[in-house]
């Protein structure tokens, strides 16, 4: 395996845990391998290709669309632990590895790897807080995985996360959003991706979004 803290130009992101330098005090994302949530992130971003390109109207979509299902399939064949009933961060060496993060997790279930069945014990697994062995998000990945909670009828959990998570920001009379929860040295104390609040509540809980189409 390649230890791709010595190369930087081979790290997937994802998020900052497990990159060395933020939450180095939590279990990190394991990079190694093959990496389920990058090839979520290009069935997603598949798919959105797919609904830009009948937006324009032009052709090809029904193309993408098939990729995307067959890359769908391929990855639940690949990444689903049936026995834990999880998505593990990647492949091994031909095995599942052991680290489970919220974020892998949350990708594959934007990119609808599994049922709505298996999408809730999923999520109330990884948002375990007992459970210290999973490397847990940090503010901006809640981008993604609040509206996952909201869809999934978990608001209430949601709006309990939020107030736990960036309630110690208030508590620490901060006035703007840290890049971590952490608000240590190494933060970036006005983090514009971190405020996934002010867009969730709006959105999700009052109800102003985005129109639907054709509406104006």
């Amino acid at each position: 395996a390649i230890d791709t803290l010595k190369n930087p130009h081979i790290n997937v992101f994802i998020d900052h845990p497990g990159m060395g330098w933020h939450n180095i005090d939590e279990p990190g994302i394991d990079r190694r391998g093959i990496n389920a949530a990058i090839n979520a992130l290009i069935i997603v971003s598949l798919r959105a290709l797919a609904d830009i390109i009948e937006i324009c109207k032009e052709k090809g979509a029904k193309e993408y669309r098939k990729r995307a299902s067959n890359l769908a399939e391929i990855c639940r064949k690949r990444f689903w632990n049936s026995d834990k009933n999880i998505f593990p961060d990647g492949i091994l060496n031909g095995k599942l590895l052991e680290q489970v993060s919220q974020q892998t997790n949350t990708l594959c279930l934007i990119a609808k790897l599994c049922s709505k069945a298996e999408q809730k014990s999923v999520l109330k697994r990884v948002l375990d807080i007992n459970d210290t062995q999973i490397a847990r998000s940090g503010p901006y990945f809640w981008f993604y995985m609040l509206p996952v909670l909201a869809e999934s009828d978990m608001m209430d959990v949601a709006v309990k996360k939020i107030e736990r998570l960036w309630g110690k920001m208030l508590a620490r009379d901060a006035t703007t959003a840290w890049e971590t929860f952490s608000g240590d040295e190494l933060d970036s104390l006005c983090h514009p991706f971190a405020c996934v609040p002010v867009d969730f509540f709006p959105r999700y809980v009052a109800g102003i979004g985005s129109l639907p189409a054709g509406t104006s």
